[in-house]
């Protein structure tokens, strides 16, 4: 009776045509094979002679396997698309028999003989070695209030943690903190201690951290501690803003270097109003909203750290309840999808849509990109809408209110007194983990083609222009019908009335 056992199954080919086969090594060294055949005359074999060898190796903190299959027996040459899958089980209990399993990929139910379900295998001898990516920490739901203890009146931190990983994480510790602007820490919490986590791990409960003093706004910072199955120790970290923004961070960290020498860009949400003494700065008929962006992660992430997948990185319409993470109907937005798009909408008030969206061409961490939307919603009886990236015109359809239906009839749109939000929609939620540099606002579809992004702006403004320069403060100054003024952005996302 084995212990402790580890398997390798694979498919050398299409998972649905081709053979399966089997390897398991127990802690004795022992090797059990299996091949399953389709091809030809469909027939199942244990113990077959595969000629693979198996080697065993114990320490004081575990043990290790090594496994030489000769692809002659399997009768393909390593290249291709294969199909493969490593699983671990361990006995935990004889009375009751209880066998504990760990598999690198998700079977909901299933046997491990379901090679559908299988990661795919890739020779390093032939491509890139596979990216080492780490594992996705999520706050979810974060809130502060006011709670009064017999201490007094204090500020409450609460927040659930999600945590996804493609690979097991051993010696797994999790701690949050709640700090202050200087850094000064106001509270901590020991949320989990455990020797592994499998593939996921979310909170049974919110955490809740309370402070002894009431803050108007506070950062929550959560690390996450671990070591690979290689031993590696390791490090990730999340943060979010909770409260108001200005309260929580210092002007270094609202400001950031920005895309030219000597200048700064903001890391931070902001909100603006479009309408100053009866001037409309920002219209749903017609008009360009371009911009800068630098992402703090690559923008094409794998699924593990998406968290939330949709977030904005701009949003005009009626204000959303707190708890909101998407626009509602009569709105504009750019939304970012984590798994690598940019989609730009227009939502009417009976829930009638057009939607231009792009892929994103390989926007990596720490890079300057530029994106550009442009719209008109009825001119000579047809809508238009046009997605730029990097000054190339990226998008190709126009969609409807369904699904894969292109429609570029005119869209009805209410104006109203709404504020715009840049990096998050107006409920403060869905933020955007980037840095945006000259915002700009036109009262116009700017393009009709290609163009080389501006990376200055001229000393006047040209007219029908709304510019946030972002160097060190949140004024935008604008131009409208020749009248120049300026209109003044606030960190965060505006409170509920």
């Amino acid at each position: 009776m084995f212990t402790e056992q580890v398997e390798f199954l694979f498919t050398p080919g299409d998972p649905a045509r081709a053979n399966l086969y089997q390897f398991v090594v127990d802690t004795a060294g022992n090797l059990y094979t299996r091949r399953r055949i389709v091809e030809g005359k469909p027939k199942t074999e244990e113990g077959w002679a595969s000629g693979a060898k198996a080697a065993v190796r114990k320490t004081k903190d575990g043990w290790s396997v090594e496994l030489a299959i000769p692809l002659k027996a399997i009768g393909k040459a390593p290249r291709g698309t294969w199909r493969a899958m490593v699983a671990r089980d361990a006995i935990v209990s004889l009375q009751p028999r209880k066998v504990e399993t760990f598999a690198s990929a998700f079977f909901d139910g299933d046997s491990y003989h379901t090679a559908t379900r299988y990661s795919i295998l890739r020779f390093v001898s032939s491509l890139q070695p596979a990216p080492d990516i780490g594992p996705g920490l999520h706050i979810l739901d974060p809130a502060m209030k006011t709670r009064t203890t017999t201490r007094g009146a204090g500020s409450e931190v609460s927040f659930r943690l999600g945590v996804e990983t493609r690979h097991p994480l051993r010696d797994v510790a999790i701690r949050a903190a709640v700090l202050g602007r200087d850094g000064r820490i106001f509270g901590t919490a020991e949320v989990v201690r455990r020797d592994i986590v499998p593939l996921t791990y979310s909170t049974p409960r919110p955490v809740r951290i309370q402070l002894e003093d009431e803050h108007a706004g506070v950062k929550l910072r959560v690390s996450l501690a671990y070591r690979t199955l290689s031993g590696e120790r390791r490090t990730t970290t999340s943060l979010t803003i909770l409260g108001d923004v200005a309260a929580a961070l210092s002007k270094a960290e609202i400001f950031v270097p920005g895309l030219l020498p000597a200048t700064k860009a903001l890391a931070v949400p902001m909100h603006f109003p479009v309408e100053v003494q009866g001037t409309r700065l920002l219209s749903f008929q017609r008009g360009t909203i371009e911009f800068w962006l630098r992402p703090r992660k690559d923008m094409a992430l794998p699924p593990e750290q998406w968290g939330q997948e949709f977030v904005y990185l701009f949003h005009y319409g009626p204000q959303l309840s707190p708890q909101r993470t998407s626009a509602s109907r009569n709105s504009l937005a750019i939304v970012y999808e984590k798994k690598g798009w940019i989609d730009f909408h227009l939502l009417s008030p009976d829930g009638d849509r057009r939607l231009v969206h792009s892929r994103l061409p390989n926007w990596n961490a720490g890079e300057w990109h530029h994106v550009a939307c442009v719209w008109d919603l009825n001119t000579n009886g047809q809508s238009r809408l046009e997605l730029y990236l990097d000054g190339k015109k990226s998008s190709r359809q126009q969609w409807g209110r369904k699904g894969g239906v292109e429609d570029y009839s005119p869209l009805i749109m209410q104006d109203g007194a709404f504020v715009a939000q840049l990096g998050s929609v107006n409920s403060g939620r869905a933020v955007a983990p980037v840095d945006y540099d000259k915002l700009k606002i036109w009262q116009v579809p700017r393009y009709h083609g290609d163009f080389s992004p501006a990376r200055t702006a001229a000393a006047r403004l040209d007219d029908g222009l709304l510019y946030f320069a972002f160097d060190g403060d949140l004024a935008g100054r604008f131009r409208i019908a020749g009248r120049e003024g300026t209109v003044h952005g606030t960190p965060g996302a505006p409170k509920r009335r």
